[in-house]
């Protein structure tokens, strides 16, 4: 967390925020906004944002994108996170860095007015971005985030591009996710026959359409990293091996995670059921 971000959480007024527990997004989302269609669009967008990290027990950017839905609430000018704001992986700013110039490009370009909404849904979304790359730890919420980015933008585009219309469309939506685990034996990559009915209903629900399929094999805490990492790769294999089976055709991502990112938190060097699961996520 920057300086900069922290300053903007601290800004935040003891009403808006529970001591402890994260944001009041109830009351985030029930406040009035008398600003522009564009700031509304930020108001709704960073509220959601500040919902889904709270969700996830991520206190501080649930607060601050609390401090920003409350900032567009009130008419102030709200900018997208800089590069610098953030402790960002070297890996992702070739992405980050030309999106963060064609979101600003188009919000000093009239984009706040051809197309607030899209351009709103661009800006939240470049956000969820960063800090999901910033994290670096569920790659399939950084896909997400910027698979929403890049739709909206690309109606951002277009409406700037296009002639001047009588009702503007519906606002790019981000894709929502899809989920089906399976669950492994202790130090085991083997399926389990009930673990194809899951298999199954991926494969048949993959088979309707989605614009991205990952396979997301885990561990529990119980081995070495670099024990645990091969054999969340193995799992991972298994399951892609048997979507294959079931006919999925499509391209499937195969993302590695290990022992990072468990379902519920433990010691290292312990045994949990839940956390021995290979996640078969579709984006729509």
């Amino acid at each position: 967390m920057s300086t900069l971000r922290n300053i903007a959480i601290l800004t935040v007024s003891g009403a808006l925020l529970a001591a402890c527990a994260g944001p009041d997004t109830k009351m985030l989302a029930s406040m009035p906004n008398k600003g522009t269609a564009f700031d509304k669009g930020l108001h709704a967008g960073y509220t959601e944002l500040a919902k889904i990290e709270a969700a996830e027990f991520d206190i501080a950017d649930a607060d601050y994108f609390a401090s920003k839905a409350k900032m567009a609430a009130n008419g102030q000018n709200v900018l997208p996170d800089r590069l610098y704001e953030r402790n960002v992986p070297k890996k992702y700013v070739g992405e980050l860095q030309p999106a963060w110039q064609k979101l600003t490009l188009a919000r000093t370009h009239g984009g706040k007015e051809k197309a607030p909404a899209a351009l709103a849904t661009a800006q939240t979304q470049f956000d969820c971005w960063i800090q999901e790359a910033e994290e670096d730890i569920q790659r399939i919420d950084i896909s997400r985030c910027q698979i929403g980015f890049n739709a909206a933008m690309a109606e951002v585009n277009a409406a700037m591009k296009a002639k001047p219309k009588m009702a503007a469309a519906p606002a790019a939506k981000a894709p929502a996710k899809e989920s089906h685990l399976i669950y492994f034996g202790f130090n085991s990559a083997k399926l389990a026959p009930s673990s194809m009915i899951v298999i199954e209903d991926a494969a048949a629900s993959i088979k309707k359409g989605a614009k991205a399929v990952f396979v997301i094999g885990h561990a529990d805490l119980s081995g070495s990293d670099t024990y645990n990492k091969a054999l969340a790769d193995r799992r991972a294999n298994a399951v892609i091996g048997a979507l294959r089976k079931a006919g999925v055709k499509s391209g499937i991502s195969k993302v590695v995670a290990g022992e990072r990112d468990p379902a519920v938190k433990t010691e290292d060097g312990m045994k949990k059921g839940v956390n021995r699961r290979v996640e078969i996520a579709i984006l729509r």
